[in-house]
């Protein structure tokens, strides 16, 4: 039970920190928004990173593939 209080309590932070969330407090009550835009265009910005971090993944492989042996940014130890 305490894990899953944590767990939310550490969501909420992450979300109000990204900006998808906020909460508004007056004399009669406390509202809590979700600002589902920012929220679909983060998600859009997240997937095409993974798909552009894949194609960088696939065009490394093709050339050790092809090259037979890996093109990094470390030297090759003896």
């Amino acid at each position: 039970m305490i894990k899953a209080v944590v767990l939310i309590a550490i969501l909420v932070g992450v979300m109000a920190l990204l900006g998808w969330l906020s909460i508004s407090n007056n004399a009669s009550q406390t509202t809590i928004m979700i600002d589902k835009n920012k929220v679909q265009q983060d998600a859009g910005k997240a997937v095409q990173k993974a798909k552009d971090f894949a194609e960088g993944v696939e065009d490394k492989v093709d050339d050790a593939v092809q090259y037979g042996e890996p093109i990094t940014r470390w030297p090759s130890v003896p």
